[in-house]
């Protein structure tokens, strides 16, 4: 058996991780989404449990931000690889963004 990736979403609009979720034939790609979170700080959580080779998150969220979020998994799981999607173009974003070693800033 394969070994796959252990791959977590996070956005904080039920309709945008479901979407995640089905756009991409995840199994196909070597991917186990191991979890989906609304929030950052249940992202938090949940990678002590899961620790998740990847993520992808939301930037704005309620309770943190895609990038703290970022931040504070890089902190604990330093080899973590992670994605932003936002809605929003904005340069000191995607630029701190790339200070975190995020690997893609994807617009929708």
């Amino acid at each position: 058996m394969t070994e796959r990736y252990k791959l977590m979403l996070v956005d904080d609009e039920p309709w945008a991780l479901t979407g995640m979720e089905e756009i991409i034939d995840w199994e196909a790609e070597g991917f186990s989404i191991v979890a989906r979170c609304d929030c950052g700080n249940e992202a938090l959580k949940s990678a002590l449990i899961t620790r998740p080779d990847a993520v992808i998150t939301d930037i704005r969220m309620p309770d943190i931000s895609g990038l703290e979020l970022i931040r504070k998994l890089k902190g604990m799981l330093p080899e973590i690889q992670c994605v932003i999607v936002s809605a929003y173009s904005d340069f000191e974003v995607a630029r701190e963004a790339i200070r975190l070693s995020a690997v893609h800033y994807l617009l929708t």
